[in-house]
């Protein structure tokens, strides 16, 4: 796939206006933080997270003390909370680059398909650090197929899926997962674009390094195509 195909199916997916919302709330109406997982913030060169807990209030803390509904990571962020993360850090190719958006969320929050689609993938990944539970759709807009991926899932909303399975516009087919159960993260929605799999389909990475930055970027374009969360940038 070119670069004028890929741009293709972007316009296709900006200009579709009837996608679902992600949850039970609707992430363009209701006030989300955007937090700064940047070398910019300095705040977090002085917490642990890897300890699960820090994180967790780290998070939900910041939200509620900003008035906020949702927290935001945001798309294409090159973040330093990986460095704690061995599957991340690794030392000549250590992947940063965050290639979809963070939804941070209550565990057991509902998750509804924004289109219509078909799943293609399902793994529970036990990894510190990796998806937890993670689902791959495949969608068809006017002739543009494109995939979503989901992250950080309930190992139960795995279970309860099939390859094959077709998942309607605004159907309820999964759940965000606990921290024991979604790679040690606090509980969020990693949602991802990507417009093609090369015949590949498996697990897709969500965070990529330096080096191959220009091609992930390229294939996975900003989820706000979708979403449309207002003044994000």
């Amino acid at each position: 796939m070119n670069y004028s195909e890929i741009q293709s199916i972007c316009e296709r997916i900006k200009n579709y206006d009837s996608f679902s919302s992600l949850f039970t709330f609707d992430t363009k109406k209701e006030h989300g933080f955007v937090f700064d997982f940047s070398e910019d913030n300095e705040k977090l060169s002085e917490m642990n997270f890897s300890d699960p807990v820090v994180f967790n209030n780290y998070i939900f803390d910041t939200i509620k003390n900003n008035n906020s509904y949702f927290g935001i990571g945001k798309y294409g962020e090159k973040r330093i909370i990986y460095k704690q993360f061995d599957i991340f850090a690794k030392k000549d190719d250590a992947r940063d680059i965050h290639l979809g958006l963070d939804l941070w969320v209550s565990a057991g929050e509902k998750v509804y398909a924004p289109v219509d689609g078909e799943v293609v993938w399902l793994q529970n990944d036990y990894e510190e650090g990796g998806y937890g539970g993670v689902v791959t759709l495949k969608h068809n807009i006017d002739g543009a197929i494109f995939y979503t991926l989901y992250g950080h899932l309930s190992w139960e909303s795995i279970n309860q899926l099939q390859i094959g399975n077709k998942i309607d516009k605004g159907k309820i087919f999964a759940r965000v997962g606990l921290a024991k159960e979604n790679g040690c993260w606090p509980p969020h929605l990693h949602f991802q674009i990507i417009v093609d799999l090369f015949d590949e389909v498996g697990v897709h990475p969500g965070v990529c390094s330096k080096k191959d930055e220009k091609y992930y970027l390229q294939i996975c374009p900003d989820p706000n195509l979708i979403l449309n969360i207002p003044n994000l940038t």
